[in-house]
């Protein structure tokens, strides 16, 4: 067991070697190109769209994101009751506050 562990060590330190940044730096990086695009169409849209309804879009993804998540994964049982009463208190919030 030792040989197959000291071999796995050497694996991960050629990995190391062949990667400087490492690759939750990189994810982090990507995630946040995403948001920062994201947040920079959010104030370009509030530009040219009332303040409630791009309250409204914004909030739409609250239920988009699980979703889309499940339709890729082809299980819509993957969305919990937990996250569907989450998404729906937050819905209806906006609804609310649109009022």
């Amino acid at each position: 067991i030792s040989e197959s562990l000291s071999g796995i060590e050497e694996a991960k330190d050629k990995e190391n070697d062949a990667f400087p940044i490492p690759l939750q730096m990189l994810a982090g990086i990507e995630l946040g190109s995403y948001l920062f695009i994201g947040n920079c169409l959010q104030v370009v849209g509030l530009k040219s769209i009332p303040a409630d309804r791009a309250a409204f879009l914004v909030q739409l993804t609250t239920i988009m994101v699980p979703l889309l998540s499940a339709g890729f994964a082809g299980d819509m049982g993957l969305i919990s009751a937990p996250t569907w009463l989450a998404c729906i208190l937050a819905f209806s919030g906006v609804i609310i506050m649109g009022l």
